[in-house]
């Protein structure tokens, strides 16, 4: 899995931080997401779906491989259950 944030769409609703507090955080003099990791480890990915999945104005994004393409480097894959990418924040 591959995590990433656009804070330029980011409101500082928080919500991520509150969900996953050990893979987001906020930016304390602007209040938009901090990504602290951008490939979390197994026990974080569950809540950083519900993160992406609860954002206001989706600036999260989850990148999940491709059954057989687990490197991050083979681009973009697909959620199991979904053909399309995950966006929130």
């Amino acid at each position: 899995m591959r995590v990433s944030v656009d804070t330029g769409r980011c409101v500082g609703a928080a919500q991520c931080s509150r969900v996953e507090p050990e893979l987001f955080d906020q930016d304390d003099d602007e209040g938009v997401v901090l990504l602290l990791t951008p490939h979390p480890p197994a026990s974080l990915q569950a809540g950083a779906r519900t993160a992406a999945d609860i954002c206001p104005v989706r600036a999260i994004t989850i990148e999940e491989p491709t059954a057989g393409f687990e490197s991050a480097s083979s681009g973009p894959g697909h959620h199991p259950t979904s053909d399309s990418h995950v966006h929130c924040q």
